[in-house]
């Protein structure tokens, strides 16, 4: 095993951990904004 493998392996998984971190924001951003929507739609008066 040369030394580029390795590099390109460490790399992989940095860009890994990058790529999860990023969707696990994106998730959570997602689940706040429907839980703000439900919210909203739950005191709307329309709904009543």
């Amino acid at each position: 095993m040369n030394n580029q493998y390795i590099r390109r392996e460490v790399f992989c998984c940095e860009t890994c951990h990058e790529l999860k971190s990023f969707w696990e924001k994106e998730i959570s951003k997602q689940t706040c904004y429907r839980e703000l929507e439900e919210d909203r739609q739950g005191r709307s008066v329309l709904k009543r």
